[in-house]
């Protein structure tokens, strides 16, 4: 877990915004997320409906040198580690169809769509988060093995109860941290990819300034909300 997670976020049931810091307790005593929570029948079940009762994993995970961005999840015990890859590259991470692995205790598990199914140095991802995720577990992820975006994550809860039709869906995200230009401090609209690996943060300008810049619009990428922003060629 890292120190600080400095941003707030929304609670996706009441919309209230909490520090990340205050949203795991949040979550568990959120009167409109309680009533939506599809708890384990007390009654007998057919087969049929036992079926749709399993495992369910909340996961907290944020990005490894930016504690600002942090989300809050659900993984049905069914899903596949391929498929939590998958949402991962979804929301924060997909450009140009790299490689990626997770590493959980001393194993590896790699993919990539159709470029990886397994190999010599890392395992398939595809195997199901029960056999794999426990409460209190830790895991490292990678994004790109030349450019890389590291996220850790954890398991925060581990519950019993009826499946989301998702596989994976999300409880809480950071809100966007509303950048500003380094000239001329208005909202930034993108950031100087070139400048971004030295600089960071410092690489960011409004529509109107990187018309000056010494890089040129070409090296340019949007601003989104993701430990991605400025990396290689992704726009969101």
């Amino acid at each position: 877990m890292p120190k600080t997670l400095e941003s707030n976020g929304k609670c996706a049931f009441c919309n209230n915004l909490f520090s990340a810091s205050e949203i795991e307790k949040h979550l568990g005593s959120c009167e409109i997320r309680k009533t939506s929570w599809e708890t384990v029948p007390t009654e007998p079940l057919s087969k049929k409906e036992a079926k749709k009762i399993g495992t369910i994993f909340g996961l907290r995970v944020w990005a490894s040198y930016d504690h600002s961005y942090w989300l809050f999840l659900e993984a049905d015990a069914e899903a596949f580690l391929e498929d939590l890859d998958d949402f991962l590259r979804a929301i924060w991470l997909e450009c140009c169809g790299h490689l990626s692995a997770f590493t959980i205790g001393e194993n590896r598990f790699e993919g990539g769509g159709d470029m990886f199914s397994g190999g010599s140095e890392g395992q398939s991802m595809h195997i199901r988060l029960g056999k794999v995720l426990s409460p209190g577990l830790t895991a490292h992820y990678e994004y790109d093995f030349g450019s890389t975006t590291d996220l850790d994550l954890e398991v925060i809860w581990e519950r019993e109860g009826k499946r989301n039709k998702e596989k994976i869906s999300i409880l809480a995200r950071n809100e966007s941290q509303g950048f500003k230009c380094v000239t001329c401090s208005k909202p930034a609209a993108v950031i100087c990819s070139e400048c971004s690996c030295e600089y960071e943060k410092e690489a960011l300008y409004c529509d109107r300034c990187i018309k000056k810049h010494k890089c040129g619009e070409d090296m340019s990428l949007p601003v989104v909300n993701s430990p991605r922003m400025g990396v290689c060629g992704y726009a969101g």
